[in-house]
């Protein structure tokens, strides 16, 4: 049954927008394995926007994408002041290393929830009144489930449902449609990449353009630099054997261009799958 309530109360939350924001157990009834919440006088609504930011901050989260959670929680959030963005990522980075990184089931949410909130209000942000609304649900509901069964922890619920979504989105005809039309996007930015990169080196050496970078954890962006760059190669290179392909007379050689396309163009395909589980890289 606790299993249940925690899937129950994240569905409410997530898939509709629409949830009990004072779920104690005086307003929960569990009839013939049936769960009924009473007392609708403090409810809760999730626009469409904040839905998909908040399935997104659960994933990153999850991910420790450090980055990504600290976009959305701006997206998420009133700026009092200006937000220093850099030290923003800093302390998200410090809370979920804290939290996150050691194990999903032994995540105390409360004192997680209350970092979170110093955090933002150190870094001039103040979520939307309907997320706080949320977060209180949350907390409470946690409580409950400890009482019903302690081994059943919620993030770990959670988790379990962002991966089975993740899941189901890859198979769905919209996801390989999107999957489709960035290869072609893919292929004709290559086309034109020579060019591109070509006026933006002169540009460079005629003093037209100047860069200044700033890097937090430079090693990972490094690492996610050269995973793009192997990717673009690999691409490039299956775009010539393709058009090889196309001109080569029938036989043995245009078998083995064959085998070479189709190899390359799946890894491809499997890597893209894989960034769009996890985010991106």
């Amino acid at each position: 049954m606790a299993l249940l309530l925690s899937e129950n109360y994240i569905h409410q939350a997530l898939d509709d927008g629409f949830f009990h924001a004072d779920p104690h157990p005086d307003n929960i009834l569990i009839n013939n394995d049936k769960i009924t919440f009473i007392d609708l006088g403090m409810m809760g609504t999730l626009s469409t926007k904040n839905k998909e930011l908040l399935k997104k901050c659960a994933k990153a989260i999850i991910n420790s994408n450090y980055s990504d959670v600290t976009t959305i929680l701006i997206d998420m959030s009133t700026q009092t002041k200006e937000v220093d963005r850099v030290k923003l990522q800093a302390d998200v980075r410090k809370i979920l290393t804290s939290y996150v990184s050691t194990s999903l089931d032994n995540i105390d949410i409360l004192s997680f929830s209350k970092e979170i909130f110093k955090m933002l209000r150190n870094n001039n942000l103040i979520l939307d009144k309907d997320i706080t609304m949320l977060i209180r649900g949350i907390v409470i509901i946690e409580s409950v489930l400890n009482k019903l069964d302690p081994k059943i922890n919620l993030i770990r619920v959670l988790a379990n449902k962002i991966e089975k979504d993740s899941i189901n989105e890859i198979i769905t005809g919209k996801s390989l449609k999107n999957v489709g039309k960035n290869i072609i996007d893919g292929t004709e930015g290559l086309l034109k990449l020579p060019k591109e990169v070509s006026n933006l080196i002169s540009a460079v050496s005629n003093g037209e353009i100047r860069f200044k970078v700033e890097f937090s954890n430079s090693a990972a962006h490094i690492d996610k630099l050269e995973k793009l760059l192997h990717e673009l190669i690999l691409a490039f290179i299956d775009g010539i054997l393709i058009l090889c392909l196309c001109f080569s007379e029938v036989g043995l050689q245009k078998y083995i261009l064959f085998i070479f396309v189709v190899f390359i163009s799946v890894c491809l395909f499997i890597k893209m799958i894989i960034d769009k589980i996890h985010n991106g890289y």
